[in-house]
């Protein structure tokens, strides 16, 4: 993978990346980076720091379809699996957090 494949402009221009492109690049299993993700949301939660409240908003629940075998499921069945899609500070926190 292109280190430049790891980060892409959203619709308004915005670098962002995502938790499937993070665990990918990085050999990580998703699942582990959905739960970092999940444990700096928590941490700051209840803090009544502006900052820290600006934690939120670097990462946003979003979605991402996966095709599931016909035997299981039929005929193109996809299953739908969450992501978070991270802002520059997000991927930061995550990375060096």
């Amino acid at each position: 993978m292109n280190p430049t494949d790891l980060v892409y402009r959203n619709g308004n221009g915005v670098p962002v990346t995502t938790s499937v492109i993070v665990a990918d690049y990085f050999g990580k299993n998703h699942q582990h980076i959905m739960e970092a993700v999940r444990k700096l949301i928590a941490s700051v939660e209840n803090s009544t720091d502006i900052e820290n409240q600006e934690v939120k908003s670097y990462f946003e629940l979003s979605s991402y379809e996966t095709s599931m075998p016909a035997s299981t499921a039929g005929e193109g069945a996809v299953r739908k699996n969450p992501m978070y899609i991270m802002n520059e500070e997000g991927f930061t926190l995550l990375a060096m957090g």
